[in-house]
């Protein structure tokens, strides 16, 4: 049955006998489609479902180090209505002595739904979802606000909401405002652009978070001769509670906030020399500016607080 090899596509690899490796694919093909034939051919006909399924699985195993990884998505698009879920799981242990030690796992989910009310307006949300367990941290985000298009490749959104963040055993929540502006690939002359921009703040007290971010790359194309650049451009700040001594760490009493600005630049260029020969150049550039922070959580602390600033460049 080919259909089958689409929706399905399992790999086993045995490399050693300390090194196991099983990956396990599902294809964002119309899983329930693949079904309806099996159980009735005369179904199927070309026809236009309003969701689609996809997801892939991951087995590492080295020695004793164990490593499992999970990707699933699903879509959804009927009557004006869309929704769009994405879930990523990570998780890492190593054996000793038969035993799991040192579990790291990692959750992620994001969850985007909209709700056409004219041509050019829609209710939009957002809700996202991020664990660690390693260091016990946990956040939260659930967005709603409108979306407008300006133009037919251009979305404007702007959302508010609230945000939940664990850490070092302090729960803090507070008011989150979010933007975004994405567009797709639009040609202006013989360039073909792709600009991205989004703004991210929320105040969940004694703490701040806040994400600044424009992402845009441009292409041109001439027979074989071939041009790209992207630029990044952002500005995060982060932050967590830290102890003010190394002798007591359980105690959390001074924040720490991290800045971290960031440039990349990445251009590439493709040019032919003959029939079987081309010249290929790709130029990245990198700079980023770290700055750490430090404030008493309490007025009054006895341990010295220190700063620090960083500058990495490539």
């Amino acid at each position: 049955m080919p259909f089958l090899l689409m929706i399905c596509n399992i790999v086993i690899r045995l490399v050693t006998d300390s090194v196991f490796c099983l990956k396990v694919s599902i294809l964002p093909a119309l899983t329930l489609y693949a079904v309806l034939m099996l159980l009735n051919p005369s179904t199927a006909q070309p026809q236009s479902l309003p969701f689609a399924i996809g997801g892939e699985t991951y087995f590492n195993r080295q020695l004793d180090a164990m490593r499992w990884q999970y990707r699933g998505g699903f879509d959804f698009d009927y009557n004006r209505f869309q929704a769009n879920l994405d879930n990523e799981f990570r998780s890492r242990l190593y054996l000793s002595d038969g035993k799991p030690q040192n579990i790291q796992d990692e959750n992620e989910l994001r969850l985007e739904m909209r709700q056409w009310i004219q041509n050019n307006w829609a209710l939009t949300g957002d809700i996202q979802s991020y664990s660690f367990t390693t260091t016990n941290l946990r956040q939260e985000s659930a967005h709603a606000g409108i979306m407008y298009n300006p133009h037919e490749e251009i979305e404007l959104s702007f959302l508010g909401g609230i945000m939940s963040d664990r850490r070092s055993d302090n729960l803090d929540q507070g008011w989150s405002g979010l933007f975004r502006a994405r567009s797709r690939p639009f040609r202006v002359g013989d360039f073909i652009i792709h600009p991205t921009a989004e703004a991210h703040y929320a105040d969940i007290s004694p703490r701040q978070y806040s994400t600044l971010r424009f992402q845009t790359g441009s292409e041109y194309r001439f027979e074989d001769f071939f041009m790209r650049g992207d630029l990044l451009l952002s500005s995060g700040r982060r932050e967590s509670y830290q102890p003010s001594s190394f002798f007591n760490r359980g105690l959390t009493n001074i924040i720490e906030s991290i800045r971290n600005d960031t440039t990349a630049m990445d251009f590439q260029i493709r040019v032919p020399v003959m029939d079987v020969l081309g010249l290929e150049i790709d130029v990245f550039t990198l700079s980023n500016v770290r700055i750490v922070e430090s404030r008493p959580l309490e007025d009054e602390i006895d341990e010295p607080v220190y700063d620090s600033r960083t500058q990495r460049r490539e």
